[in-house]
């Protein structure tokens, strides 16, 4: 049986938090095998850039302000907007807020938050 083979048929049987582990080393596989960015052209300020799946953001100049400071990995991005999958410590603190807006389901390791508009983050 082949490394792939012995994989597969262990996710067959891994456990949530076995699972949870696996999604996290294949994102950061995912993230590690993506060539690098070529430089940016020159842009005029009314220019955002658009972060791609994989790029690591940091959620700023947002509103509602529970939102501000949250980090994570694009996941999806469309024309103008992008979906973000915050990473584990964001999602506590998402989690922690008294909002009602999102709803983290109780021991979330990641929570996604679809429609971030490219002003409102910054590429780490």
């Amino acid at each position: 049986m082949s490394d792939f083979e012995t994989a597969r048929a262990f996710i067959s049987t891994a456990t949530a938090e076995q699972v949870e582990l696996i999604a996290a080393a294949l994102r950061s596989r995912r993230l590690a095998l993506r060539p690098a960015p070529a430089e940016m052209a020159t842009r005029t300020s009314s220019m955002v850039q658009i972060a791609s799946p994989g790029d690591r953001v940091r959620i700023d100049r947002i509103r509602p302000q529970y939102l501000k400071g949250l980090t994570g990995m694009v996941i999806h991005a469309r024309v103008s907007r992008v979906d973000i999958e915050l990473d584990a410590e964001s999602t506590l603190k998402l989690a922690a807020t008294r909002q009602t807006r999102f709803e983290v389901p109780a021991g979330a390791t990641s929570f996604v938050i679809e429609g971030v508009h490219p002003t409102s983050y910054d590429i780490l």
